[in-house]
């Protein structure tokens, strides 16, 4: 059984961005969700994925690429959002942040409690948790996620689906 921190569903967006010229193997959706899927379930249904050419030759093939993705669980999201840019992960060329701009205010809780990393590490930093390398799977010893107790509302189960 998992235990999630209770959570508002738009919390577990991100926002992805890249370049084609450094990462053409993400030319498609397909292949953007075949990186992510490792870090945990994705609604599949909430993906908005755009590819865009450069404004000054419309003509052109597409330059960069940009997603929202919606994770199912916010740990994995969190976990995703500190996998951005390290190579070790597969994230190379790769940036991602939180889709709102801001980490959610379920993190921020979990942060100011000092149950989630440490208050002056980075956000790139606490997402990688004691894992060098490979993505978050949920919670467990090496999630970078507390195991929560009675001060942290709890749901159980993976029941739960986010709405886009």
């Amino acid at each position: 059984m998992s235990y999630l921190a209770s959570f508002d569903p738009q919390d577990a967006p991100v926002r992805i961005k890249y370049n084609l010229t450094k990462r053409p193997d993400l030319s498609s959706q397909g292949a953007l969700l075949a990186l992510l899927r490792p870090f945990g379930p994705i609604d599949e249904s909430c993906i908005i994925f755009t590819l865009k050419t450069p404004k000054d030759k419309p003509n052109a093939p597409p330059k960069f690429a940009a997603a929202i993705v919606v994770f199912k669980r916010l740990e994995d999201a969190f976990g995703v959002v500190g996998a951005s840019g390290q190579e070790s992960r597969g994230m190379k060329n790769v940036d991602i942040s939180w889709a709102k701009g801001e980490e959610p205010e379920s993190i921020k809780v979990l942060r100011e409690r000092g149950l989630l990393g440490a208050g002056n590490r980075s956000q790139k930093d606490a997402g990688s948790g004691s894992q060098s390398s490979g993505p978050a799977t949920g919670l467990h010893s090496a999630s970078p996620f507390p195991p929560l107790d009675g001060s942290v509302r709890t749901t159980s189960g993976d029941d739960e689906e986010p709405s886009c």
